[in-house]
């Protein structure tokens, strides 16, 4: 399986199911980065005009995105 970067959110009631998605994934050795954003809801990246947190999960993902272009070069 391709590597894998996992995002959840403290406050968010699906947090416990991306954690153990991401424990699995390390079981099955896949390269996987799990970044939780503590205190925050689910859907924070869609409020980046209001949180700070919103803006550093977008700029989190778009490092991971250039990095994977970055790879293919």
């Amino acid at each position: 399986m391709p590597p894998a970067h996992i995002i959840t959110a403290g406050a968010d009631p699906l947090r416990d199911e991306g954690r153990a998605y991401t424990e699995r994934l390390r079981a099955s050795s896949v390269d996987v980065v799990h970044a939780e954003y503590d205190g925050i809801a689910h859907g924070f990246f869609q409020m980046a005009g209001v949180l700070e947190a919103g803006r550093d999960v977008i700029e989190e993902i778009s490092s991971v995105i250039a990095g994977m272009e970055d790879d293919e070069a």
